[in-house]
């Protein structure tokens, strides 16, 4: 399966705060499950950072869960 779109509102603020550089394409990361066991890998092939308001309708359609 593969998630075309993805949006993290939590996290974009984190990163100036804590000095840590958001993800760049090419960039692999781990998921873990909530007991932090592994769930999978992925690599992220496209980042855009943009304001909540700037969310394009058709990114936040794909991003959505039912799609």
């Amino acid at each position: 399966m593969r998630k075309r779109y993805d949006s993290n509102l939590q996290h974009t603020p984190s990163y100036q705060q804590e000095g840590v550089d958001p993800p760049e394409a090419g960039c692999y990361s781990v998921i873990l499950f909530d007991n932090k066991e592994a769930a999978c890998i992925i690599r992220d092939t496209h980042v855009s950072i943009v304001p909540f308001n700037q969310v394009s309708e058709r990114h936040a359609y794909l991003e959505s869960e039912d799609t």
